[in-house]
C-alpha cells in the first residue's frame, strides 16, 4: 500500500523499523534471520566478497557467523536469494533482480541501441568500455545524474545512439553542458571510437567558439578566427605531438586570442586597422600596455606581417 494511502501511523508500523545491523530507524529493505535490515546496511554487506568460512565457497558474504565472521546467505540461514535472474553473479540486484552489469547492459542497450535490440556497431567499443569497468554501479550512477534533464549523461547518450550527434571533435564543441560533454569525448576517445585529441585543444577549441561570439565587428571575428585556425592550434598540435599539453599552454594560447582582440579593438578606437596600422600605433600601443599584454600580441602581430595582413613593422622588444 502506497503512503497515499496509508495513515503515519499504518507507514511507520509497516515500512519502518529499526535495523539490525546499525540500529538506525529506517525503512526496511530486507528481512534477514536477524531481523529488518536498511538499504545502507543491505548494500554494504553486499559489497562483501570472499571464501565463506562455513561452506569454502568463494561467493558474497552477507551474512555474520556467532564469531562476527562474514558468511554466505546459504549458511546464514537467508531465505532471500541475491543472485541475478540472468547470470550467475550474486550481490546487488535491480529491477527484473538483475546484477549491476546486467542492468548496465539493458540501459546502454536501450540508450545506443540500433532498435533492434543491438548497440549500434559504431558505438558498440564504448559501450564495451562501460560494461568492462571495474565497479559498473558508479557507471550506472553516472548515467542517472540529472537523469530527466536535457544535459544528462543519459540524454547525451541516447542522443549518439540516434545519431542527433555527430561523431566528430567539432560536434562536441558546441555541446552543453561542457563538462559532461567533455567527459564523454574523452570516453570516446580512450575507446578509440574518436581520433585521439589532446584535452587541451579541445578546451581550447570549444572556448574559441564562444570567444568569437563575443566579437561584435565580423572583419575583426574573421582576422580572429584566421589566426586562432592558422596560427594558434597548428602550433599546439604540432606541440602536442613530442609532450603532453599542460593548462599553461592552454592559458598562454588563451591569452593570445584575447588580446588580439582587445588589440585589434584599441586599434579601430584610433581609426585604425590591422592595414592601416602605423608604426607610430605599435609604438603607442607598446608604450601604453603592460609587457604580458606586449608579448601575447607579438604572435599574432609577426604572423599578421609573414601573411601580409599588414606593413612590415618594427615590433620594440618584450
Amino acid at each position: 500500500m502506497s503512503r497515499a494511502y496509508a495513515t503515519d501511523e499504518q507507514y511507520e508500523r509497516w515500512f519502518i523499523t529499526n535495523c539490525c545491523h546499525c540500529g538506525r530507524r529506517r525503512h526496511k529493505a530486507g528481512s534477514w534471520p536477524d531481523g529488518h535490515v536498511c538499504r545502507t546496511c543491505l548494500d554494504r554487506a553486499l559489497r562483501v566478497r570472499g571464501r565463506c568460512p562455513g561452506c569454502g565457497d568463494e561467493r558474497v558474504l552477507p551474512g555474520l557467523r556467532d564469531d562476527g565472521l562474514a558468511i554466505c546467505t546459504d549458511c546464514a540461514g537467508f531465505t532471500a536469494s541475491f543472485r541475478c535472474s540472468r547470470c550467475p553473479e550474486e550481490g546487488k540486484l535491480h529491477r527484473g533482480r538483475l546484477c549491476t552489469r546486467c542492468a548496465l547492459h539493458d540501459r546502454l542497450v536501450d540508450l545506443l541501441g540500433d532498435g533492434s535490440g543491438e548497440i549500434c556497431p559504431e558505438l558498440a567499443p564504448l559501450a564495451t568500455s562501460l560494461l568492462d569497468a571495474p565497479r559498473p554501479l558508479s557507471i550506472l550512477n553516472w548515467l542517472y545524474t540529472r537523469k530527466g534533464k536535457p544535459e544528462s549523461p543519459e540524454s547525451l547518450l541516447r542522443q549518439l545512439g540516434r545519431g542527433e550527434i555527430a561523431l566528430t571533435h567539432e560536434a562536441f564543441h558546441t555541446l552543453q553542458p561542457w563538462r559532461a560533454a567533455a567527459h564523454l569525448r574523452e570516453l570516446l576517445m580512450a575507446c578509440d571510437v574518436l581520433p585521439q585529441l589532446d584535452k587541451q585543444i579541445c578546451s581550447l577549441e570549444r572556448w574559441l567558439i564562444g570567444h568569437l561570439d563575443t566579437i561584435t565587428d565580423p572583419g575583426h571575428a574573421q582576422l580572429v578566427h584566421q589566426f586562432a585556425t592558422w596560427e594558434v592550434l597548428p602550433r599546439l598540435r604540432n606541440r602536442a605531438e613530442n609532450t603532453l599539453l599542460t593548462p599553461a599552454n592552454r592559458r598562454f594560447a588563451g591569452e593570445q586570442i584575447k588580446l588580439t582582440t582587445q588589440f585589434l579593438t584599441w586599434l579601430a578606437e584610433q581609426d585604425r586597422s590591422l592595414e592601416t596600422c602605423r608604426q607610430a600605433d605599435i609604438d603607442t600601443w607598446h608604450a601604453h600596455h603592460s609587457e604580458h599584454e606586449r608579448s601575447r600580441v607579438r604572435g599574432f602581430l609577426l604572423w599578421a606581417m609573414a601573411s601580409k595582413l599588414t606593413r612590415s613593422l618594427r615590433l620594440p622588444g618584450p
